[in-house]
């Protein structure tokens, strides 16, 4: 028997959920359909109930973190957008999910497996390419915020076109860690003017180069212990069509000692 957490109010208030039994059955100790914030981490779980669970058992559900179980299916991932209708954020972190195919919404209304208020999707560590993503993309219209951290998209827009319909609302992309080696992988989110934040830390970008017209949004890069090794980049950084606000360049071959770190943030800044 385990007890879980959940998190009711903004004050830190808990309530308590008590899991019966390998078949996940579940006994409420308190009424918990008020609950906005919801973490349950390393867990075991596998299944999410019929369809109709969810719903029923936790309808206000703002953030709910399922980090490190043992979900497997993308069918559970809109069972839970369509059951939880005010889910905002939704952390998916260390689940491995079965890939997807491209053939998976033949058949079925995408348009009834959007959700309208998820605006944050952290799907770190789950071992997901971008041909994944891009299949799922038409879902995703409304999400603001998405998490692909060390998994296995080393290989985007030279494959894949980027759809400024499908990633309309995106501002905060986080590509860290998936064996990137070149900028043109990652050039094609130029067209997406809503988006802010780029980030694609420890990856293996030895430059980044223009493309013209792209980047017209963009405040924030970050591109931390990559493999820069030529003032170039940062030449080209001036050329984008936005202003950028931050850059974040530590951990470079360019950047080898704190006054050189130091030079080139401040390179960077101007």
């Amino acid at each position: 028997m385990q007890d879980l957490v959940v998190s009711t109010t903004k004050k830190g208030g808990m309530r308590q959920i008590e899991i019966l039994g390998v078949d996940q059955s579940y006994n409420w100790r308190s009424d918990i359909t008020r609950a906005r914030d919801i973490t349950l981490h390393f867990r075991k779980i596998s299944d999410l109930g019929p369809p109709g669970t969810l719903r029923n058992l936790v309808p206000n559900t703002m953030h709910l973190q399922l980090d490190k179980n043992f979900l497997y299916s993308w069918d559970q991932f809109f069972q839970i957008t369509s059951e939880l209708r005010q889910l905002r954020v939704l952390v998916l972190t260390g689940n491995k999910f079965q890939k997807i195919d491209k053939t998976y919404f033949d058949g079925k209304n995408i348009d009834q497996m959007v959700s309208m208020h998820l605006s944050e999707l952290v799907l770190i560590d789950m071992s997901l390419d971008w041909s994944q993503i891009d299949v799922l993309a038409p879902t995703l219209p409304y999400v603001e915020k998405l998490f692909l951290v060390r998994n296995n998209c080393s290989k985007i827009c030279s494959k894949y076109e980027i759809s400024k319909d499908h990633f309309r609302n995106l501002r905060y992309l986080n590509l860290e860690q998936n064996g990137i080696e070149d900028w043109d992988e990652v050039a094609g989110f130029g067209v997406l003017h809503e988006l802010k934040w780029l980030i694609v830390n420890k990856n293996r970008l030895r430059d980044i180069h223009y493309k013209k017209h792209g980047f017209r949004g963009l405040k924030n890069l970050s591109f931390e212990d990559n493999l820069v090794s030529d003032w170039k980049t940062f030449d080209t950084l001036n050329e984008f069509d936005s202003r950028l606000q931050e850059i974040r360049c530590s951990g470079n071959p360019i950047v080898q000692s704190d006054e050189k770190l130091e030079l080139s943030q401040k390179r960077c800044r101007q």
